[in-house]
């Protein structure tokens, strides 16, 4: 399962509460977090703390935006493809179902 969710700065006191209460009740292999906002020091940490072995980014642009790509490694396998200032392009296969799909996550501005 992929959940995908806008977090308006992972720097947020609960963010990591959030991801937590996700990671037990929902169980995502991918997490796709949009409008991280943070710089790529407090990525890195942060990132370590959330209990996914493989990910991605795409640092913020003038401390906005942002995306970071997560995944587990146990039922899917993630391979970036390319990444723009915006979009990460990626495939995934899900292995329990032998799925292979193009996905490209996009941060855009409203």
């Amino acid at each position: 399962m992929t959940l995908e969710r806008n977090v308006q700065s992972a720097k947020k006191s609960q963010f990591q509460q959030e991801v937590g209460f996700i990671n037990i009740t929902i169980r995502p292999d991918i997490l796709i977090l949009i409008e991280t906002t943070i710089n790529e020091c407090d990525t890195e940490r942060i990132i370590k703390t959330l209990g996914y072995q493989n990910y991605d980014t795409i640092l913020p642009y003038n401390h906005t935006e942002g995306i970071w790509l997560l995944d587990t490694n146990d039922n899917v396998e993630v391979k970036v493809i390319a990444k723009e200032v915006r979009a990460i392009h990626c495939t995934t296969y899900e292995t329990t179902t032998a799925k292979l799909c193009a996905r490209t996550l996009v941060y855009a501005l409203a």
